[in-house]
């Protein structure tokens, strides 16, 4: 260094020592009443560039933290959420042990050699893997990594690697970094890796990339308000809604910033990462496959499990586009070059093997094993095999302790100190916190930097880090507990002061102090900051934070001050909000009841009310069902509240309302969910009377009243518009859209769908999606848009899934029912029905799809069953709520199924004042008009002509709504009716209704529909001529008949309007044949060859086609299985196989050669059974008989087995089945039955 520089760097060191103490902060009086800008935990990995100083002198370096002190003390540095990232870890050249090179080591890994060009030691694999991953996210196909492993094994010096290489290839590579010592925002990771992109963005161009999430983003990134003062982030609701588009918006953003310039991202110290943070890590990985972002997540898997870490990684690693890996330690040969690369002297083999041995190739144990050898003076010794003998410590804390124990005594102190700033600190910070002299201080940092204890961060003057994570946690576990708490005390108060003026982004930093340092008498502050800090989570929608903040709170209050009720019923309240909104319903509710116990005893109504409220859930509607408390805790929290009106008390009452439909009468529904409406009125209040008027729409749902109902709907609608509330507006047009199909005005239906639609790909929440999704699988089941219904049904379960579950099971459930009842698909839904009725008990709607079900499925003993409970009391047990029009449109189909004249009168009693109606189950599915089922029931009771004026009027009304299916079902209905009528010109009428139903349901895809008319012409013995549509056109139906179709492994039969299902057998495959050819008579050997040759597959079908010979067999029993023309045949086949299966092997078509090879062994197979020892032929002397007797056996088994399912198909064929030596069908000429096989 030159003179001048000499003297200018003493000048610098000079001026900044007098700032010091003029300032007193250079005593030894603890942690100096200034404040302490903690700056937690950032990877430093920003960009790919050294720091510009990165080979400057030590004593520049020196000088530098000289500096950075003084610059400390002169400004006010940010805490947590002020601090800035440096780059990247520093070469630090410090005068070191002469055995140690100037080397780089970062925290995980070795990063060698910073003289030589760094070195990157082993890891080949698992880099070529990362490469790989990289390459698919440049090209657009988005991948995630999770590595793991223990600690210092490696992780994040892989992925430096990887960064360096993303960044060659044109990749910007952001980094964020969990922080282990507690007292973190939510989402911290998160907030770095963006808050770095977003700082170095033009503003216009960043609104762009934000584009309609920047409200919700700015939540978490508060500069962005700072930065546009337009964007104002507005409050919702709907807890997960707002969480799912800050999630949503987050992706957003990502996939457009990739997509200008390809990202990595990667998340470090998962182990620590909070709740929030993880779950935002599950969405993005779930939404990463068409983006041009490569996002990697590292994670130590070796200490204390965290829950919600494994439920993460098991979650995200199912994904396709993830790839997950442990890595494990290095091999020896990588371990030998480490160590030589980190020391001068060479290292003898005997050395190198009891390093590999004992560290199990750990990269950063075997570095802290070669630097405590260096440091104790051991790795210079010449003697081999006293260097093997060096005693080599078992665990790595034991050799960090160790290299500890060699630093002096005021070292290993400040270190203490720091320890418990952090993993990450500021030189100013651990100034105040020790009270040293600034020239002393500097010293030992230097010693700490000189024994690789610690680290300086470029790019961040002033900034330290502890070498790696471990020996962090090493130095602050050498504390005692007395010493934790006195230093988090002492930098809890120096941040209050230095907070003083916006204390708010710092809450979680003072509640982590404060905490800890409780027992030493900081309950009420410990208390304040941790309820705080949860308030703040909850408001950025990191709801699992808040939840356990404000259990912290709570268990210090009960531990400190036991008596203090209102602050206890206080802090329940708020951990119950907390955990509605985190989605643990359950758990919520216990805490609710917690809170209401300490308000009754303390005659605390207005907490009561709160707490029997928060105990009701989020939904004014929803049914208290199997809860038995939920009534009883309203009905008290009603009772203490004052006389007069109120807004609370409206509120009780409504939700009382909601809670009992299941259990009061309507006129007691109506009177209290109409007081309530009243009350919320006169206190003004418009939020309280949208509540009130939404309880009473649901409390006083009924068939008879849609008008009134319309008139609720359109008044919540008013009241959202006039407050701007898009929640509530979507609410109001979803129960108008309910009504409007009640009362059949589709075009209004269409309308409010239209109108909702819009709305929602603004507010980009999945329940208000899942309601539009679900209104729209409702219209396109309705108007026979099948395909249509398939795709929406399961993307509105993946909404509702992550909004309102139970309902979205329920509506999934039913409306997949309905579109696979037209598919002729029902035998699927029988276990999701069973299911579900275990998991809602008192929703009887799934009762009555369950009997129709087995109605479908013919199986009407199950369906008698489940008819006979619903039944009861006269259908008494059926509430006239919004579901019951629909339950009855399905019990009158079973009740005229079983025959059952005495219900099917009940049923028509109840129905007939509701012809005039439309049946819906809320906005999920419907049945059409009600006057079809009515006129089902009538027909049933051979009330022929009500029927026919109740069918002429579904007709018209199905028609008027444009339901081609429910036209179609009314035609099927309506024909059954004229039939058993037979007046005259009843059949003829019957078949054109039928003819136009057939066509119908051919347009539309409803399979089961067909089947039902089929079987119903064959029954009659009618053909049905050309159809005019309604357009004028003609149209020729199908000829539906019967089936006896084979689908996969089972067999579907259709029979008589009848349909079931049986499992694969030899004699279904003879039916199946003899049926496809009425009245021809087969050789029972042959039915045995073309079955086996039907069950051989496609190759056998393939041979006979190419060759024309298959195996044949004298029925007098003198014949040979092959003759010589087909032996040949058969020969020259196999040799062209042989060579298809070389060429296809060498071509590496695998597929191909897997066909050929199949083929080939039938073959072979097929000829051993022909030729014997020696290429003598076998001859079949009884195959004959053998085949008699095995086809009579096969047909006779599956007889049985039809038998059991329909005894009319049964009876039918074994009338007209023959078989013996020759076996036919021949069915009766009188009445001809059609089969589709």
């Amino acid at each position: 260094m030159s003179a001048s520089s000499s003297t200018s760097l003493l000048h610098h060191l000079t001026k900044w020592r007098r700032f010091w103490r003029g300032r007193g902060y250079a005593t030894s009086s603890g942690i100096a009443k200034h404040g302490i800008p903690l700056d937690p935990p950032t990877k430093s990995r920003a960009s790919g560039e050294r720091a510009p100083d990165g080979h400057r002198s030590p004593h520049f370096r020196k000088g530098r933290r000289a500096q950075a002190l003084g610059e400390g003390g002169a400004q006010a540095c940010g805490g947590i959420e002020r601090q800035e990232a440096s780059s990247e870890v520093a070469d630090l050249n410090v005068p070191v042990p002469s055995a140690l090179r100037k080397t780089s080591v970062p925290e995980d890994g070795v990063h060698l050699g910073a003289q030589e060009g760094d070195v990157f030691v082993g890891r080949q694999r698992e880099l070529a893997e990362l490469e790989a991953g990289l390459g698919d996210a440049l090209a657009g196909r988005g991948r995630v990594f999770l590595i793991g492993g223990e600690a210092g094994i490696g992780k994040t010096r892989l992925v430096d690697e990887l960064a360096s290489r993303a960044r060659d290839r044109g990749a910007r590579v952001l980094w964020g970094r969990c922080w282990e010592a507690g007292g973190a925002p939510a989402y911290w990771p998160w907030v770095q890796a963006l808050r770095s992109y977003v700082r170095d963005q033009d503003p216009e161009t960043l609104l762009v990339q934000l584009g309609s999430g920047a409200p919700d983003i700015a939540q978490v990134l508060p500069e962005l308000r700072d930065q546009f003062p337009e964007v104002r982030v507005s409050a919702s609701s709907d807890p997960e809604g707002a969480r799912f588009r800050l999630f949503d918006s987050t992706v957003a953003f990502l996939r457009i910033a990739a997509g200008v310039q390809p990202l990595v991202l990667v998340l470090d110290d998962l182990q620590a990462a909070d709740a929030p943070s993880l779950l935002l890590l599950r969405f993005v990985a779930s939404e990463i496959d068409d983006t041009h972002l490569l996002l990697v997540g590292l994670y130590r898997d070796d200490g204390p499990e965290n829950p919600h870490l494994t439920s993460t990684v098991a979650e995200v690693a199912r994904h396709m586009a993830t790839r997950q890996t442990s890595l494990a330690g290095l091999e020896r040969p990588d371990v030998a070059a480490l160590i030589q690369a980190t020391v001068d002297v060479q290292v003898p083999p005997a050395v190198i093997e009891a390093v590999q041995g004992q560290t199990e190739g750990n990269p950063l144990y075997v570095n802290e094993v070669i630097r405590l050898l260096v440091a104790e003076g051991r790795l210079e010794d010449t003697d081999e095999a006293t260097l093997a003998r060096a005693e080599i410590p078992a665990r790595i804390r034991e050799v960090i302790g160790r290299r500890l124990g060699l630093l002096s005594e005021r070292c290993r102190h400040v270190l203490s100190l720091a320890s418990v700033l952090g993993r990450e600190f500021q030189l100013d910070a651990l100034a105040r916190a020790s009270g040293l002299p600034t020239d002393e201080l500097l010293q030992i940092v230097d010693e700490a930097v000189a024994a690789r204890v610690v680290t300086e961060m470029p790019a961040a003057s002033g900034r330290m880090s502890f070498s790696h994570g471990l020996v962090r946690d090493v130095v602050f576990e050498g504390l005692t507990t007395a010493e934790r708490m006195r230093i988090h005390r002492d930098v809890g108060e120096m941040l209050e002061s230095l907070y003083a003026d916006d204390p708010e982004p710092h809450l979680a930093e003072l509640a982590h102090h404060f905490c800890e340092a409780a027992p030493l008498g900081e309950a009420d502050k410990a208390i304040g900051y941790a309820s705080g800090a949860a308030e703040r989570a909850a408001a950025l929608l990191a709801y699992e934070e808040g939840v356990r903040l404000f259990g912290l709170a709570l268990q210090i209050l009960e531990r400190k001050r036991p008596t203090d009720a209102e602050d206890r019923c206080r802090l329940l309240l708020a951990l119950g909000d907390c955990q509605a909104r985190e989605g643990d319903l359950e758990g919520a509710k216990e805490t609710f009841l917690r809170a209401a116990e300490v308000a009754e005893k303390r005659s605390m109504s207005e907490q009561l009310a709160a707490a029997a409220l928060g105990y009701g859930g989020r939904f004014v509607w929803a049914r208290a069902g199997s809860d038995r408390r939920l009534v009883p805790l309203l009905e008290r929290a009603l009772r203490s509240q004052p006389t007069g009106d109120s807004r609370v008390r409206a509120r009780l009452m409504s939700r009382l309302a909601g809670a009992l439909r299941d259990e009061r009468s309507p006129d007691e529904l109506h009177r209290l969910s109409h007081e309530a409406v009243e009350i919320a009125r006169r206190t003004g209040d418009p939020a309280t009377l949208s509540y009130a008027l939404a309880g009473s729409f649901a409390a006083t749902w009924w068939p008879d009243n849609a008008e009134e109902r319309l008139g609720i709907a359109t008044e919540i609608l008013q009241l959202a518009i006039e407050a701007g509330d898009a929640e509530r507006i979507l609410e109001g047009r979803d129960w108008r859209m309910v009504t409007f199909h009640e009362l059949g005005d589709i075009a209004a239906v269409d309308r409010e769908i239209h109108a909702s639609s819009l709305l929602v790909d603004e507010l980009r929440q999945p329940a208000q999606r899942w309601l539009v999704l679900t209104s729209r699988v409702m219209r396109a089941l309705f108007d026979g848009r099948f395909d249509e219904a398939e795709r929406l049904i399961p993307e509105a379960m993946r909404n509702g899934d992550r909004a309102q579950r139970w309902d979205a099971i329920l509506s999934f459930g039913i409306q997949s029912y309905m579109l696979r009842r037209e598919q002729g698909r029902l035998d699927e839904m029988e276990p999701i029905i069973t299911r579900s009725l275990a998991e809602y008990p008192t929703r009887p709607v799934l009762r009555c799809v369950l009997a129709h079900l087995y109605r479908e499925l013919r199986r009407a003993g199950d369906a008698r069953r489940v008819f006979d409970q619903l039944a009861a009391d006269g259908f008494g047990g059926l509430k006239r709520d919004n579901d019951w029009l629909f339950e009855m449109s399905l019990l009158a189909e079973v009740a005229d199924h079983l025959g059952d004249a005495d219900r099917a009168g009940t049923l028509l009693e109840l129905l007939r004042p509701y012809a005039g109606h439309h049946a819906t189950s809320g906005g999920e599915v419907s049945t059409g008009s009600m006057a079809r089922c009515v006129g089902i029931l009538a027909a049933a009771l051979r009330g022929w002509d009500e029927a026919e004026a109740l069918f002429d009027l579904a007709l018209d009304r199905n028609g008027a709504m444009g339901s081609r299916p429910w036209v179609a079902y009314t035609q099927y209905d309506y024909a059954r009716m004229l039939f058993g009528r037979d007046a005259p010109g009843d059949r003829e009428h019957a078949e054109n209704l039928l003819a136009e139903a057939a066509a119908t349901g051919e347009q539309l895809g409803m399979r089961a529909l067909g089947q039902k008319i089929g079987a119903m012409l064959g029954t009659e013995g009618t053909r049905l001529g050309a159809v005019t549509m309604q357009d004028g056109s003609a149209k020729e139906p199908v000829r539906r008949g019967n089936v006896f179709r084979r689908e996969g492994e089972y067999w579907s039969i259709t029979f008589e309007d009848e349909t079931f299902r049986l499992k694969d057998s030899k004699g279904l495959h003879y039916l199946a044949e003899l049926l496809a050819n009425p009245g021809r008579e087969f050789l029972a050997l042959d039915l045995m060859t073309a079955g086996r040759a039907t069950r051989s597959g496609a190759n056998a079908r393939a041979l006979r086609s190419e060759t024309g010979y298959t195996l044949r067999g004298d029925p007098g029993g003198s014949g040979e299985l092959l003759d010589t023309r087909a032996k040949e045949a058969y020969r020259g086949r196999l040799q062209e196989l042989e060579s298809e299966i070389d060429e296809a092997e060498e071509r590496a078509d695998h597929e191909r050669a897997a066909r050929a090879l199949d083929e080939r062994d039938l073959l072979a197979r097929e000829l051993a059974v022909a030729i014997g020892i020696g290429g003598r032929d076998r001859r079949a002397p009884s195959d004959a008989e053998r085949a008699r007797v095995n086809v009579t056996k096969a047909i006779k088994t599956a007889l049985a087995r039809i038998r059991e399912q329909e005894p009319a198909l049964w009876h039918h064929l074994a009338n007209t089945i023959r078989t013996g030596t020759f076996c036919s069908y021949v069915p009766d000429p009188r009445v001809p039955t059609t089969w589709h096989v």
